[in-house]
């Protein structure tokens, strides 16, 4: 202000001064000369006023401080150059205006910068209020939210086209539903407030540049949050979900796959009350309404205004929820001896509930027992029914705990405490032909009435027993009248029948069960917008009493099965043996049946030779006593006792041949040694005498010749 009064001050010394300085004596030339100094001086006043400079990043602001008219009540940014703040902005360089620092206060602010994966939220100081319905600000028209948030004047209601004001400003004063996405922005920061929330541990904040821990040049519309929820990140669907808006304000919607130019015609609720009465009533709205939208966002990031919209993450991926444990589990454990008794030892085990369950098993009481059942179930929520859950129930986990889970307890108890429609093997006379199944058999009379299980357990025994009869008896038939006698049966078939529900069902029609359960369990999940796809049984605790029994005697036929497997591995292995050992006495067993038939044959040989020696003899004897009659008795004796020492006096010397070289060397001698003395001429003293010697002296040869040899 104060060049400008310099510059008038100089004006009117330019003009009043030449007079003045002529009735001072001044020569003309000396005033010319004063006055053009003083013009000179004033024009330079004035550009000094007149220009000015823009900084790189940021933008000039104006605040009119002279000649302009007053601002409406309740305006705050001028528009037609009003006293005031001034919607005109200029960005950055050098620019001229004349008295531009007179008329104005000039002021530098920041360009908006928003990082990269944030967004901005804008509250507008000046424009239309908002409306009694609203808490935000509708979202800028499509296609003109650059106009509306970098132009002041647009959002006040400026027209372009001829730089006319309007009276009613084209945006509302307030929070803002549209965001400022990434980037840097020349907004007019008289008229939007923008704030960008970043949580204490995010990267961006990590990475700035700090100083005595503290961030250095940090925007002033920078702000740290100390909760993730109050951060304006960019939301981002995860795969395998969807997002459920709550909206607080009617509005248009420009992101995702909403795309709702302006505000809805109609906010009626959208019907879902089930005709049936079933389903639960919720108030969803279309898209664009205040309230819960009826349709879900697609896995995606969006820059949602989350004090505009509230956004609930739905998981729409198939879920498995397990009701197990917290229940004590008993058993009863067999165990064979080796003499056969079948000896019983309880125990007892604490199963825990996993952290990871939806809930404890569930206790059935089935024919006065209380069992633990173990379940499984799985169960999905569909994009399209995932705003009705939320808007029911809550979300998944509501749903599970006040839904699925108490369905789940209620079914269970009442399939159990029920009836069941099972196959049962009944005599053929007392099932109908439409609840048969399969072909007829026949079964032992003791079989009848019992559960599938121990009536299949019983068939394959006495199976068993038949065949292993059959192999020990052969197949030749002779003790079939018997058998038949000993095992009485009965024709069967499996019939459909309905009856109530044994503990041993749990175990062997869990099929038709899970059926049940899951006929009984889906409407209950439709109702929540659930859909509950299977359920499986786990295993029962079933009380260990029922099944000893059925253990004992399973135990026993397989104990006997065993036995009689053990009796045949012990007969093979007996016959192996006995084939390995006559084996390994092949040579013998091979030279004893040739020493057999060797025997045999010199058997037969002696028997032949037996019969000549009987016929030589009968001969002999026939002889002799054709010599006795003519020579008599005595005489052919004699004659026979000569012949005999004859005959075995030429095997000796036919097995001995030197006798007769002994009895040559000694024929020189002319008197004998032997005196024979008188007697019988026609005994054998003399032959003895004589031959006497000669053996003994050839025996006494052998016996040295032996003695000899035996020496070492």
């Amino acid at each position: 202000m104060g060049y400008v009064i310099f510059a008038f001050v100089l004006i009117a010394f330019a003009i009043a001064g030449p007079s003045m300085m002529r009735k001072s004596a001044m020569t003309d030339r000396s005033a010319r000369l004063a006055q053009i100094v003083a013009v000179a001086l004033c024009f330079l006043s004035l550009m000094s006023t007149s220009y000015y400079r823009v900084p790189k990043s940021e933008v000039a602001h104006f605040n009119r401080l002279y000649l302009g008219d007053t601002l409406s009540d309740g305006r705050l940014i001028a528009t037609g150059g009003e006293m005031g703040m001034q919607a005109d902005i200029v960005a950055e360089g050098f620019h001229i205006s004349p008295l531009v620092n007179v008329m104005f206060d000039v002021e530098m602010l920041d360009v908006v910068e928003i990082p990269e994966g944030f967004y901005g939220e804008l509250t507008a100081k000046d424009g239309n209020g908002l409306r009694p319905d609203q808490a935000f600000a509708e979202a800028f028209p499509v296609g003109e939210r650059q106009h509306m948030v970098e132009d002041a004047r647009y959002f006040l209601g400026a027209d372009l086209a001829n730089d006319q004001r309007v009276r009613a400003p084209r945006g509302r004063k307030g929070p803002q539903v549209s965001v400022l996405p990434p980037g840097r922005h020349r907004l007019n920061r008289y008229l939007w407030d923008v704030e960008v929330r970043i949580p204490q541990g995010s990267l961006l904040l990590s990475k700035w540049p700090k100083q005595d821990g503290k961030p250095i040049n940090f925007p002033d519309y920078y702000r740290v949050v100390a909760k993730e929820s109050e951060s304006t990140e960019v939301t981002e669907i995860p795969v395998g979900f969807v997002g459920v808006i709550r909206s607080n304000v009617k509005t248009g919607v420009d992101f995702g796959e909403f795309g709702v130019p302006s505000e809805p015609d109609s906010c009626e609720p959208t019907a879902t009350k089930d005709p049936t009465g079933g389903k639960l009533a919720v108030p969803l709205v279309p898209v664009g309404c205040i309230g819960i939208w009826d349709q879900s966002l697609s896995p995606g990031k969006y820059f949602i205004n989350r004090r505009a919209f509230a956004l609930y993450p739905v998981d729409t991926r198939l879920q498995t929820w397990e009701y197990r444990g917290g229940y004590t589990k008993r058993r009863i454990d067999l165990d064979a001896e080796e003499d056969g008794r079948i000896v019983a030892r309880e125990t007892e085990n604490q199963v825990p509930v996993p952290s990871d369950a939806a809930g404890s098993a569930v206790f059935i009481k089935v024919e006065g027992w209380e069992v633990p059942q173990e379940a499984r179930a799985q169960v999905q929520v569909s994009p399209a029914e995932a705003p009705f859950v939320i808007a029911s129930v809550g979300g998944l986990t509501e749903v599970r705990d006040r839904i699925i889970t108490p369905a789940m307890r209620s079914v269970l108890r009442n399939i159990g405490g029920g009836q069941i429609t099972a196959l049962d093997v009944l005599p053929v006379e007392r099932c109908n032909d439409r609840d048969r199944e399969g072909e007829s058999y026949f079964i032992p009379t003791t079989a009848v009435g019992v559960p599938t299980g121990a009536e299949r357990t019983q068939i394959q025994a006495v199976e068993t027993e038949e065949d292993t009869t059959r192999d020990e008896q052969g197949d030749d038939g002779q003790d079939t009248e018997s058998d038949a006698a000993a095992v009485q049966e009965i024709e069967v078939v499996r019939c459909k029948v309905t009856r109530p529900t044994r503990v041993l069902d749990l175990m062997e029609n869990r099929t038709v069960l899970e059926g049940n359960i899951e006929e009984k369990i889906k409407p209950e999940g439709d109702k929540a917008g659930v859909d509950v796809k299977e359920v499986r049984l786990g295993e029962p605790a079933i009380p260990p009493e029922l099944l000893v029994a059925r253990r004992r005697e399973q135990l026993a036929q397989q104990l006997e099965a065993a036995f009689a497997q053990e009796k045949r591995a012990q007969d093979k292995r007996v016959e192996t043996a006995r084939a390995r050992a006559t084996a390994d006495q092949q040579p013998n067993l091979v030279k004893a049946e040739i020493e057999v038939q060797r025997a045999e044959r010199l058997k037969k040989a002696r028997q032949l030779e037996g019969e000549g020696e009987r016929l030589k003899l009968s001969e002999i004897a026939a002889g002799q006593r054709a010599q006795a009659a003519v020579l008599g008795q005595d005489r052919v004796a004699e004659l026979r006792k000569f012949e005999f020492v004859v005959g075995r006096l030429l095997e000796i010397v036919e097995k001995n041949p030197e006798l007769i070289e002994s009895a040559m060397a000694n024929a020189n001698k002319l008197v004998p040694n032997i005196v024979v003395g008188d007697g019988d001429a026609n005994s054998l003293g003399a032959l003895g005498a004589i031959l006497g010697p000669t053996l003994s002296g050839q025996y006494s040869n052998e016996k040295a010749a032996r003695q000899s040899a035996a020496q070492p």
